[in-house]
């Protein structure tokens, strides 16, 4: 049961609109921005908001390892994924609006999984807000403030993988639904 203005705007332009627009961004951001520094100056530590939780311990380790402009570098990687925590959860709440639309599924119960992104994008925000704090907090970082970032980050990772099925199974639907109409009956 979308809500009427979502289903007008998810229309076949405005998703391969917000598609692109986030395609261009994750290219700048992780190809182009902070993230390939990040990267190196982590000695082959992953970010902590990709990892499957993480423990106060490996927090300070981590921010530690970054130095001081590290910690500056990943406080903007941060600032800049919150733009794109925005993108992404628009571009897929349209992109399952649209099909769960084009599947006549958009009056059923199943259309609440089209607020799904939008669910990963409140996560994600979550975690980076929190993670800026315990930059900010560095050396004297609040257990709380981890442990609540480490659940967000979870969550956001749990959510955003059972997005990604819905999405497949949801386009693979739409494609062979989309055959199976334009192929005269023999």
């Amino acid at each position: 049961m979308t809500p009427r203005w979502l289903d007008s705007m998810a229309t076949g332009r405005a998703v391969v609109f917000a598609m692109i627009l986030w395609l261009a961004a994750g290219i700048v951001l992780f190809q182009l921005g902070p993230y390939p520094s990040l990267n190196e100056m982590t000695q082959g530590l992953e970010l902590l908001d990709e990892r499957m939780g993480y423990s106060w311990q490996d927090t300070i380790t981590y921010l530690a390892v970054l130095g001081e402009s590290g910690r500056r570098l990943y406080h903007t990687f941060l600032i800049a994924d919150l733009g794109n925590a925005i993108l992404v959860a628009s571009a897929f709440t349209l992109l399952l609006t649209f099909l769960a639309t084009k599947l006549g599924l958009a009056q059923r119960i199943m259309a609440v999984l089209v607020f799904l992104p939008a669910a990963v994008g409140i996560l994600d925000v979550l975690e980076n807000t929190l993670l800026m704090t315990a930059i900010n907090q560095f050396s004297d970082v609040s257990h709380p403030v981890v442990r609540v970032a480490s659940w967000a980050t979870q969550g956001k990772l749990v959510l955003g993988f059972t997005t990604m099925i819905i999405v497949m199974i949801g386009i693979l639907a739409w494609a062979v639904t989309t055959l199976r109409t334009r192929t005269p009956n023999s």
